[in-house]
Parts: C-alpha cells; structure tokens; sequence
C-alpha cells in the first residue's frame, strides 16, 4: 500500500459535500489502485448507480481520474 502524504489526507478531511459514498470509493481506490464500478459496487454493497454518481463527482472534483471505459463499464 503507497503511503500517502498528510497534506492529501488533510485536504480531503476539510473538503464540504463529500458523502459517505464518496469517502467509501476513496478508501477503496487508495487501496486498490485500479477497479471498475461494479466491482466496487459489489464490495461496497452500494448500488451502481450510486457509485456512476460518486465517480462523476470525484473525477470533477479532480479527485480521481477514470482510466477506461469500455461500453458501460468504467
């Protein structure tokens, strides 16, 4: 697992309308590194829906950067 810096973990603390979805797939991200939105879904127990959302918020936000996208699947 990459350490990451405190400054990062900090900022992300004191961002405003963040859900708890939202820190769910960050957690899970700063592990994995890679996943798709189902395979996350199914981890996290959380509809897909909720995680295409969560995921177009976070890539506007710049927080994470999808990689692939191969028809439906992200």
């Amino acid at each position: 697992m990459s350490k990451i810096k405190n400054d990062v973990i900090k900022e992300l603390a004191e961002l405003k309308g963040l859900t708890t979805y939202h820190y769910k797939v960050i957690l899970y991200l700063m592990c994995e590194k890679e996943s798709t939105q189902v395979k996350i879904s199914e981890i996290l127990g959380v509809k897909r829906q909720n995680i295409n959302k969560t995921f177009k918020d976070l890539e506007s936000m710049d927080i994470i950067q999808v990689s692939k996208v191969e028809g439906k699947n992200i």
